[in-house]
């Protein structure tokens, strides 16, 4: 995308996968490779500016059905929650309209998290607690 000029001029999200599953692994690889950063760097004189979303559990419409055949998935995970709730699609969307909106121009090379506040209260001595007691419960069912 150029701006008439022939210089580049443009917004770069880059939303990572969800916290759980096959996404939370290329999450963690994509913010440790810093990416976002080299692009905002790299392309920020042409006016390109490059952020990440980093979602928490979001429940969209089709996991709203296994959520409300297994109701201890939604109360037993959300007690590691501060907001006590999973986020809805409609959260990360509004996260990446604030980044590409021109209220967001001077961001870049940011990784904003949409957790519901999980990784800010996570400490070493939780993350044990948390793997067996909620996941290991999220594994048998």
């Amino acid at each position: 995308m150029t701006n008439g000029s022939g210089r580049l001029a443009g917004r770069v999200a880059i939303v990572t996968g969800a916290a759980w599953g096959i996404g939370k692994g290329a999450a963690r690889v994509f913010a440790a490779t810093g990416a976002r950063v080299v692009i905002a760097v790299d392309f920020g004189p042409q006016g390109v500016r490059c952020n990440a979303i980093c979602p928490g559990w979001i429940v969209a419409e089709r996991e709203e059905e296994h959520v409300r055949q297994v109701p201890a998935l939604l109360s037993d995970g959300m007690l590691a929650y501060p907001l006590r709730r999973p986020g809805r699609p409609r959260n990360i969307g509004q996260a990446a309209l604030f980044l590409a909106s021109d209220e967001s121009s001077f961001i870049t090379g940011q990784a904003l998290v949409g957790d519901g506040g999980l990784t800010a209260q996570l400490q070493d001595s939780l993350v044990p607690v948390f793997r067996d007691d909620y996941l290991g419960r999220a594994a048998t069912e």
